[in-house]
Parts: structure tokens; sequence; C-alpha cells
């Protein structure tokens, strides 16, 4: 543990942000087509 180079951490938050993006996408999108009442 604690044995990460720095390219190892920006590459977890560049993931983990490109999934909160697709995700932050897909919810907007399914609430679009369902409109609340």
């Amino acid at each position: 543990l604690g044995v990460h180079y720095p390219s190892d951490v920006l590459a977890g938050w560049a993931a983990g942000g490109s999934w909160l993006v697709l995700c932050v996408i897909f919810h907007k999108t399914f609430i679009k087509k369902e409109p609340m009442s």
C-alpha cells in the first residue's frame, strides 16, 4: 500500500471522472424520456 506512481493516481482519477460523466449523461437522458407528473 502507498506505492502508487503519480501516473497511476492520475489514471485512476481520469477513469473515475469519465465514469461519473457517463453516469450523469445516462441519468439525464433517462430522466428526459420520462416526464415527471
